[in-house]
């Protein structure tokens, strides 16, 4: 059996939104590919360090994960690449959010640090039913090791930060109401290639999973791209195939119908 490198958003694709969970039915699915020898891979723009993100991570215990759209990787928990946000660049965008009250900043394993913070809580509290995080002074940032920055806001809102700030790149989320901010180019595909380089795999052994544009990278270059139906269009149109939606549990049912069935 030749051994297979499968890569995996978490929100929206593993992750049900509306219940805060990965279902069972995902998790054995996953489970079963690492005992068949596979490589799991957990793809996303969270940085896994962060208590709530950490909880799901631990659930799946992938061998490899992929923080901040590729900018901090990590095989068996040990890192083999990190880059770090920018100082000047960070403080310039929370300067921006303070001044022209946009919510901005990240969510570390310390706490979140974020511009107007209340706009955070009441988004979480609306897409979630409730905002747990402990909020503290978003220049506290300077201080911290930050991979990548969270936005909520509107594109044109997103874009106008991005205008104000040099090089600054950013992915918009699947609703259309934040994103991921990055200080290079950069995406999951460099960190999913960087571990390619550490396994000696290629992209023909690699199979993707995604639902939004951060996924775009991965789905592209992937001998097979998988886009949920609940994805963004944009990534339904470059993928290989699109499978049902992460209310249905769409992962597993293709991971079963696909890739499972010779399991002994």
């Amino acid at each position: 059996m030749e051994q297979k490198m499968f890569c995996f958003d978490l929100d929206n694709t593993l992750l049900n939104p509306k219940q805060q969970e990965i279902s069972p039915r995902i998790l054995s699915a996953l489970n079963r590919l690492k005992k068949m020898g596979h490589i799991v891979v957990l793809a996303s723009g969270r940085d896994f360090s962060e208590p709530k993100s950490q909880y799901f991570a631990t659930q799946i215990s992938p061998q490899c994960m992929i923080h901040a759209n590729g900018l901090k990787v990590t095989v068996h928990g040990e890192n083999v690449y990190m880059h770090c946000f920018d100082r000047v660049r960070l403080k310039q965008v929370l300067e921006y959010g303070e001044k022209h009250g946009i919510c901005v900043g990240a969510t570390l394993e310390s706490g979140a640090y974020y511009t107007q913070h209340t706009t955070l809580r009441q988004f979480e509290i609306a897409l979630y039913g409730q905002c747990e995080q402990t909020f503290l002074d978003p220049f506290g940032l300077l201080q911290q090791k930050v991979h990548g920055l969270h936005v909520v806001g509107n594109e044109e809102e997103v874009q106008q930060l991005v205008r104000h700030v040099p090089n600054l790149h950013y992915y918009m989320f699947n609703s259309g109401i934040g994103a991921d901010l990055i200080d290079i180019a950069w995406s999951k595909a460099e960190g999913i290639q960087i571990l390619h380089d550490y396994y000696g795999m290629t992209w023909e052994n690699t199979i993707c999973f995604g639902d939004s544009l951060n996924d775009l990278s991965m789905i592209k270059r992937a001998k097979l791209g998988f886009a949920v139906e609940n994805g963004a269009q944009a990534l339904k149109d470059c993928a290989d195939m699109i499978i049902k939606s992460v209310d249905e549990e769409g992962v597993a049912v293709a991971l079963e119908n696909l890739f499972l069935i010779d399991e002994k």
